[in-house]
């Protein structure tokens, strides 16, 4: 083979003979499936706390920013709560039930990190 120039032979700076083929660390089939699976779920239930807490961070006139580092300061109770949120608001029909107990709930959870309660 010859370059576009014409006087200087082309030739590949390397060959496929020259790479080292060293395999991948793949996880087990599924495994990244469930790690995402729970990792959506996690973030859900972060952010569907943070939803019923929210009407009294607002009160306080906190960003969202601060509502965030709030939940993520009180990660446990915080996390507790919106799994339990979100397993109570899966059941058809509760939502319309248990919503305001919820709200009343989240106002809880303030109070007990404030130690106002």
């Amino acid at each position: 083979l010859k370059s576009l120039s014409g006087n200087v032979p082309w030739r590949p700076t390397y060959s496929i003979d020259d790479v080292r083929w060293v395999p991948a660390p793949v996880p087990a089939p599924g495994v990244l499936g469930v790690l995402g699976a729970a990792g959506i779920v996690a973030y859900t239930a972060f952010f569907l706390a943070l939803g019923f807490v929210d009407p009294i961070l607002s009160r306080r006139r906190m960003r969202l920013v601060e509502k965030v580092g709030h939940g993520r300061r009180l990660l446990a109770p915080w996390m507790g709560f919106g799994f339990a949120l979100l397993l109570v608001l899966m059941v058809p029909g509760a939502q319309i039930l248990v919503a305001p107990a919820l709200v009343t709930g989240g106002t809880l959870l303030w109070l007990d990190a404030q130690g106002e309660r």
